[in-house]
């Protein structure tokens, strides 16, 4: 009897796309797929027991877990609670934190079966359908595995899949389970671009071929309207390398497209700092007609040096020019940054605040930031040829030492001060500008005159965060430019410690915390006592 029933899980994102793919794809083939991801509060790494229960329930016959970087530690930690709880279920793993990695994890954990490096669909029917023929696995490219005599064997890299419109749409289980109200998309994979610290280019590599695979806009707002259709879902997160790659016209047709089916829908997505150079000037104007409400930028540097050590292929004002053009288009946006380095030096940490502090980076606590590195990235292999890197076994992050020793130390003081603040006040550690994208939405989707008492609402909650951040990023910017300059001359913990709470005391961030959280408890009641349903649509 052919065992049929799998399922499928990750740990990182609500709704982790690269899982709903595959889940959709082995569905098609005749599979019996079920999709659960748990739920993980922050610095709480304690297993989500109903989660589990469920799974054990289901009593799969082959399980598989989708690992990626930030929360690798938990998902080693549930696949001993598997291996625990169902000893008969064969267990495969993938995602983008066993990249490199597939051999040393079957070597240390005997009871994981099969790693799958790369585009997981192809490779994980192939290695079901081995299995179920009790056939040999040795056939099934991008598989990691164990022969009969114990030894772990890499199979040759699988091939990509050439055309990505022939694979069904994803399931949306997850937007089912979790009551989601924002739905993730994934238009293309890989990338052209080879930034030092990425290892998307790495990470959707098929053989020899390196490079960017998209699907067609049509499927893509094929895609979009019928989960508004059938789900209800207005948000839209599309979570692609960068939406601008190979060209501008992509965006356009995008627009255009959605614009001919008069779709009321609204998307997030990400652009690089030269996107400018080749738009038009009506460019961010018809994207933002046709429902973008926000852009995630990836800038990285205040300072030139540190964007070639990042290989950006951008400059400073290339990151001006964009961030000004967003702000002239009146749309929202949050920057990705790296602020610390092992190469960073008091130069170029300088200039980077400035950059923040001018965009208000600093609101967001954008000043701690910090390279991670990823095997196989770059600057990976730069850090380890200049003895600075520490390395560490598949479940750990990476670290470095930084090349200035005074820097580290200051970075060290920060992460520990930070860490504790984190665990009392995360939610002001979260990017309240990407926070404004969700309001925005609300603004556009209820035009009529009968919603101007709710807008007038939420407004007064935007102005707030507004305030809020400003006042965020001049008091960090008061501390961080005197630790800077501190740091130079001692290491000594208690001064700087005393310069923060100066500043950002416990009392200061209690009250800020308090506040928010009641200007937002109340904007809900509000909201609720005029309709209800504007909490269907909205991420409050």
């Amino acid at each position: 009897m052919k065992k049929n029933k799998v399922l499928l899980s990750a740990v990182g994102e609500p709704e982790e796309v690269e899982i709903c793919f595959l889940a959709s794809y082995l569905r098609e083939k005749g599979y019996m797929v079920k999709i659960s991801t748990p739920i993980i509060k922050e610095d709480d790494d304690t297993v989500d027991k109903d989660y589990i229960d469920d799974i054990v329930n289901y009593r799969p016959d082959f399980l598989g877990l989708c690992i990626n970087e930030p929360t690798k530690k938990y998902g080693y930690k549930l696949l001993d609670v598997f291996h625990d709880r169902l000893p008969n279920t064969t267990l495969f793993i993938g995602g983008a934190a066993v990249l490199n990695y597939s051999c040393e994890i079957l070597s240390e954990l005997e009871y994981i079966d099969y790693a799958i490096e790369r585009e997981a669909e192809i490779t994980t029917f192939e290695l079901l359908e081995c299995l179920n023929c009790d056939g040999d696995p040795s056939g099934v490219k991008g598989l990691t595995y164990r022969n009969h005599d114990g030894e772990i064997i890499m199979n040759e890299q699988a091939t990509l899949i050439p055309d990505l419109d022939i694979l069904p749409f994803p399931s949306r289980d997850l937007i089912v389970q979790h009551k989601l109200k924002q739905a993730y998309l994934s238009t293309s994979r890989g990338c052209y671009m080879n930034c030092s610290f990425c290892i998307i280019p790495e990470y959707w590599k098929g053989g020899e071929t390196r490079g960017w695979r998209g699907r067609s806009i049509k499927k893509v707002v094929d895609e979009m309207e019928e989960i508004n259709r059938d789900l209800g879902i207005i948000n839209f997160s599309i979570a692609d390398g960068s939406f601008e790659i190979p060209t501008l016209d992509r965006g356009v047709k995008l627009a255009e497209e959605i614009l001919r089916r008069d779709l009321k829908i609204f998307f997030m997505l990400d652009l690089r700092a030269d996107m400018y150079k080749k738009a038009t000037d009506n460019y961010l104007g018809l994207l933002k007609k046709a429902g973008l409400v926000g852009v995630f930028a990836g800038i990285e540097a205040g300072n030139d040096d540190d964007l070639k050590l990042y290989n950006k292929g951008v400059t400073v004002d290339d990151s001006r020019k964009l961030l000004d053009d967003l702000e002239k288009n009146d749309i929202n946006y949050h920057m990705g940054f790296i602020n610390f380095n092992p190469y960073s030096t008091y130069d170029k940490l300088y200039e980077n605040m400035e950059f923040m502090n001018q965009y208000n980076l600093l609101g967001g606590f954008g000043h701690l930031s910090k390279l991670h590195l990823s095997k196989g990235a770059g600057l990976y292999e730069a850090t380890k040829k200049d003895g600075l890197l520490e390395d560490a076994k598949y479940d750990e992050a990476i670290g470095y030492r930084f090349a200035d020793e005074r820097i580290g130390n200051l970075y060290e003081f920060l992460e520990n001060y930070f860490l504790e603040k984190r665990k009392m006040f995360g939610n002001i550690f979260e990017p309240l500008s990407r926070y404004k994208c969700f309001l925005t939405v609300f603004f556009n989707y209820y035009d009529g005159d009968e919603h101007i008492p709710a807008k007038l609402l939420v407004q007064e909650f935007v102005n707030y965060i507004d305030a809020f951040i400003l006042d965020l990023n001049k008091k960090n910017y008061s501390c961080y430019s005197k630790l800077l300059n501190m740091s130079q001359t001692t290491n000594d913990r208690n001064l700087f410690a005393g310069i923060i709470d100066d500043e950002l005391n416990h009392q200061y961030l209690t009250e800020m915390m308090s506040k928010m959280q009641n200007k937002r408890y109340s904007l809900i009641r509000s909201l609720i006592k005029l309709n209800p349903e504007y909490l269907s649509k909205v991420l409050l």
